[in-house]
């Protein structure tokens, strides 16, 4: 058996792997406008397309001939339903606008790859007037009442929000989301629109208004009790039902209704994010056909067998398919995507350019890893590293010699955070030397409390970490600090 080392889970290696992965964010927001830029233009600026197709040519030609994101080249077929651009020519325009940048002397990051800067320039140069609307369950702002009458403002747990909004304050535009704090009425202006974020407004946020019993079928229901589980096939059975099923679609009916309402004209850029708007981008689509609709899944997609568990199915299917693109983290899920599809509706794929056509419209299928803005700019106002390790040590009552691991997730099934204290625990079986000299604070966001599922999660952790902390701590010595809070 080889000695562990938690420590070396903290390394500098890791660190800077970590770096390289987080700059992908802007990359792929870019990649995404870039697609919107050559779909809301495309009929018209065939010179570009062309222009586009070359420099991608270029591209694939250097190496191996996969080019420099490493999938493999595809080939372009015309398609006569409305100005539809195939990938390479969203990635030629994003490396274009990206060296026009450089040349006009806008600033990169260090890897060379995008930056706010460069992302604006795109849009100020590509999409003069274009209006860019995000959708989304989760709002990027909350506003709580305190017990003494005042509102508080914070900022919702979860990556949807930490990833979007660094890219919708370099965009500007419009993001609608469901106002879920209790004072989110008291700070919208008639038309339910507020400026955000608050200490320097760039872009605006319209909340749409859930009542109990939507908030509970379509929310914890459908989309929570239902497609959750499905595509993260976490062995957690999920639960569907006709009357959650029938509010999801009128909640995805009223989002829509506010999509065209916040619309300045038929063709603005639309951004739509996450499982709890499958149908969303084909109701948008029936009534503003000239649309660039583009809806990233983030999360899993599981393969055809197991998504056919869905009694909806061909709805969720066809209400995607009423994006012009479709985006997913990994190439993985995108394959199964497009056999899922292949498997349950009466569609034409082109496999070579991941194109899926459906009811007279094309649908494109990519890949756009995602992460955060790195550096945050939070990161500024931080304290020392030595005086926050030395803060945290003195809270915790933390032996000075402790290997410190540190992990922050919402509390949920899906994070395996239950699966990292059964791993303490089989280290100090094989090594017991860690014990004392361990120790993991977990911070656990409390996450969809009013799901059985997730109940019993938080119930487990809880009780697993009281056994574990019995049975190898000491007075002065906790192994585990689980910190049931955001």
């Amino acid at each position: 058996m080889m000695d562990i080392d938690p420590g070396a889970l903290f390394s500098q290696d890791s660190a800077t792997v970590y770096l390289v992965g987080a700059s992908l964010l802007l990359s792929a927001a870019a990649l995404a406008v870039s697609c919107a830029v050559l779909l809301r233009w495309g009929r018209g600026r065939s010179a570009a397309v062309d222009d586009a197709t070359i420099s991608l040519r270029e591209d694939l030609s250097r190496g191996d001939g996969r080019g420099r994101t490493g999938h493999s080249p595809i080939t372009s077929t015309p398609i006569a339903s409305g100005p539809v651009a195939h990938a390479r020519d969203a990635h030629a325009a994003a490396q274009r606008a990206l060296r026009s940048t450089r040349s006009e002397g806008v600033a990169t990051d260090r890897l060379g790859t995008w930056t706010p800067d460069t992302l604006r320039h795109l849009l100020k140069t590509e999409l003069t007037g274009a209006q860019v609307i995000v959708v989304s369950n989760r709002e990027p702002f909350i506003h709580d009442l305190e017990e003494d009458g005042a509102v508080k403002l914070r900022a919702p747990a979860g990556g949807l929000v930490a990833a979007l909004d660094p890219v919708m304050r370099a965009c500007s535009g419009t993001w609608i989301a469901h106002g879920s704090g209790s004072a989110d009425h008291l700070m919208v202006d008639a038309d339910d629109r507020i400026a955000v974020p608050p200490d320097n407004p760039s872009y605006t946020l319209r909340r749409v208004w859930l009542n109990e019993h939507e908030e509970k079928h379509y929310y914890y229901g459908f989309s929570n009790d239902g497609l959750w589980p499905l595509c993260h096939v976490a062995f957690t059975r999920p639960s569907f039902n006709a009357e959650d099923w029938e509010v999801y679609e009128a909640v995805n009916r009223r989002f829509a209704d506010v999509v065209v309402e916040e619309a300045r004209d038929e063709r603005p850029v639309v951004l739509i994010q996450d499982y709890h708007f499958a149908l969303l981008p084909r109701m948008i689509r029936e009534r503003l056909p000239d649309a660039v609709i583009i809806t990233f899944w983030h999360i899993p997609w599981p393969n055809a067998e197991i998504f056919g568990i869905c009694p909806w199915r061909e709805r969720i299917l066809d209400g995607l398919l009423g994006s012009s693109v479709v985006g997913f983290h990994t190439q993985y899920y995108c394959n199964n995507f497009i056999e899922t599809v292949d498997r349950f509706l009466e569609s034409r794929i082109e496999r070579d350019s991941a194109a899926i056509t459906f009811g007279g419209l094309t649908t494109h299928v990519h890949a756009h890893p995602i992460s955060i803005e790195w550096p945050p700019a939070s990161l500024a106002r931080q304290p020392a590293v030595a005086s926050c390790r030395r803060d945290i040590f003195e809270q915790f009552n933390l032996p000075p010699q402790a290997k410190l691991c540190v992990g922050v997730e919402r509390f949920d099934y899906t994070k395996g955070i239950i699966d990292r204290f059964r791993a303490v625990e089989e280290l100090f079986k094989r090594h017991p030397e860690w014990i004392g000299r361990l120790v993991v604070l977990q911070v656990a966001a409390p996450s969809r409390t009013a799901l059985p599922a997730y109940q019993q999660c938080q119930r487990e952790c809880l009780d697993f970490v009281d056994e574990l902390n019995a049975r190898y701590g000491h007075e002065g010595y906790q192994p585990v600090h689980l910190l049931n809070e955001s």
